[in-house]
């Protein structure tokens, strides 16, 4: 559902107050219209023109509590449910 371009723009609005690093790239203000759009940023002030909102913080948090997935090996002859 979310790009890595996206999720990099909502962490870096989420953690600073600094323009965004590439903010000049041809992808940057329209991504940052859909984000305000559906509630993750909204515009600032003059110092921090981009920032994230209650929606967007709460995005991040979830990010941050989704644990690691865990790999696990299973042997096809136990799996059940079909072929053999």
């Amino acid at each position: 559902m979310w790009t890595p371009y996206e999720i990099e723009i909502i962490l870096h609005h989420n953690c600073s107050l600094a323009p965004f690093e590439r903010n000049t790239a041809p992808s940057y203000w329209p991504t940052v219209k859909r984000l305000v759009d559906v509630g993750i940023l909204r515009r600032g002030d003059i110092e921090s023109p981009v920032e994230t909102t209650d929606l967007g913080k709460g995005l991040v948090r979830l990010w941050c509590e989704t644990p690691i997935p865990v790999q696990q090996f299973v042997d096809p002859r136990f799996m059940g449910g079909g072929a053999e």
